[in-house]
């Protein structure tokens, strides 16, 4: 079809804005951004410890329901924190989570979570979360663990 000719001044701006938004559009082509892999981050073995505030998350949940939801909320977590889908439990966080019953978990809980490499697959890790006992939670901040305290 072809060009209408005409004399109003809001379409011919219309057009004009148009053919020049194409014009910067073609001349961008070659400046693309920098691909993908030089914004990913190397992924390494590390180990965080951290306190997780349990109340928060577990405020208003049913009783019954209260436990299998903390064990959810860790795991969630660990997910967010280490970036690995892979998360496995310490027996001994299982244990204390459990230990009050399923209505009745602890307020904080300070575990730590370690990156670790799956054996076998270069460049694929899962996150060992693990209960650290501790008397009291006053002051205490999210901190990474170097390798000699474990």
């Amino acid at each position: 079809m072809a060009e209408s000719t005409t004399t109003n001044p809001r379409v011919l701006k219309y057009r004009a804005v148009n053919k020049a938004r194409k014009e910067a559009k073609s001349s961008k082509v070659g400046n693309k951004k920098p691909s993908k892999e030089i914004k990913e981050k190397e992924m390494a073995a590390i180990t965080r410890e951290m306190t997780i505030h349990m109340h928060k998350y577990l405020h208003k949940e049913s009783f019954k329901k209260r436990a299998p939801k903390a064990i959810k909320i860790i795991r969630f977590l660990a997910i967010k924190t280490m970036k690995t889908h892979n998360v496995k439990f310490d027996m001994g966080l299982n244990q204390f989570i459990w230990s009050q019953g399923i209505r009745s978990v602890a307020d904080r809980i300070r575990v730590r979570m370690a990156r670790l490499p799956i054996e076998g697959e270069e460049g694929k890790f899962y996150t060992l979360v693990s209960y650290v006992p501790v008397a009291s939670f006053k002051g205490l901040v999210t901190k990474t663990v170097e390798e000699t305290e474990n």
